[in-house]
């Protein structure tokens, strides 16, 4: 691959000859078996890239997380937030900030976009007889055009992209709560909320993580640093020993107890959702239910009951109820690793 320092820019002429070669892995490639000290045919199929957000919209060629339709699981839609400068566009999932209803996760859940879904919308854009009618038509389907991965033996656009569990929680879910309780959110004023932890005992917390280093072996995790002054340079490794090993022993008694029995929902799916026993009919049912009622009880804990604009931020930290699709493809990444 060619180094940046900026992204191609049209990602179908860059990844081309790539499809090239693995349209000849799938065909079979001449292989010397050392055991055997004979010659057979090598079949090899690509089924599942993983990246984060604007990374596999580039792959996918979609508009990605800063367009209208942004997802690569369901159709949800933004809202574009007219009273600041910038024009971020966010994704209220439930209510916008004239309490209408926009979505019900249920409803996103039963209509997923699926691999011919992606086929007839691309085609729409293709055969739109303008351009600005083909811009319409990118805009409301968050499609660029036919993505080159299309028709790649072993790709299917429902199930090759999963979102995986290291950006959707630990470099995501994680930061963003360590933001709110700090009143670091993106220059939004916590003072004054239930869930605000002090600047002493955030501190101390950071200060205790230091000195548990001490006696935590290496081959456990490396060296964390303060995370009251230093949550920046976690990389997901950190984040994923701070949920689950170090945040319910630190927190316990910081927080509220309506706030700790949340943060302790999202440690509990954690646990469950890097499970190796986990079966597809628990994570479209039990498993399924625990993340939507974590983005709810988020919803309403932290955005709604906080915020004195909170309408205008309903929602804006991920949509986890697509947990069901990631979990669902690792089950069967695991399924083929054993066959």
């Amino acid at each position: 691959m060619i180094p940046g320092p900026g992204s191609p820019k049209h990602i179908g002429s860059f990844i081309y000859w790539l499809c090239r070669e693995l349209i000849d892995l799938v065909n079979g490639v001449r292989t010397y078996n050392c055991l055997s000290q004979r010659f057979f045919k090598l079949h090899a199929f690509l089924i599942i890239i993983i990246g984060d957000m604007p990374a596999i919209a580039h792959i996918m060629d979609m508009k990605g997380h800063i367009g209208k339709s942004p997802c690569r699981a369901c159709y949800v839609t933004g809202k574009r937030d007219r009273t600041n400068d910038q024009s971020t566009i966010h994704y209220p999932v439930h209510t916008d900030s004239n309490h209408r209803e926009r979505h019900k996760i249920e409803e996103l859940l039963n209509n997923p976009r699926t691999h011919q879904s992606f086929y007839n919308l691309a085609t729409k854009i293709v055969e739109s007889e303008t351009l600005a009618g083909a811009e319409v038509e990118r805009t409301c389907t968050g499609l660029n055009l036919m993505s080159v991965l299309w028709g790649l033996p072993g790709i299917n656009f429902e199930h090759s992209f999963p979102h995986d569990l290291m950006h959707l929680i630990f470099l995501n879910a994680c930061p963003n709560l360590v933001a709110w309780w700090t009143g670091t959110f993106k220059n939004i004023d916590t003072t004054r909320d239930q869930f605000r932890i002090s600047t002493d005992n955030w501190k101390q917390i950071g200060q205790r993580i230091v000195k548990s280093m001490e006696l935590i072996p290496a081959s456990f995790i490396r060296q964390l640093p303060d995370i009251s002054m230093l949550a920046h340079t976690y990389l997901a490794e950190g984040w994923s020993f701070w949920l689950l090993h170090i945040a319910p022993y630190a927190l316990d008694g910081i927080l509220p107890a309506v706030y700790y029995e949340h943060l302790m929902d999202l440690v509990s799916i954690t646990q469950r959702a890097i499970s190796y026993n986990l079966t597809e009919q628990e994570v479209l049912t039990v498993f399924q239910d625990k993340c939507t009622k974590w983005v709810m009880d988020y919803k309403w804990y932290v955005t709604l009951l906080s915020l004195p604009n909170s309408e205008r931020h309903i929602c804006s930290i991920i949509l986890f109820s697509h947990q069901d699709y990631t979990i669902n493809t690792k089950r069967n990444e695991h399924r083929h690793v054993q066959q």
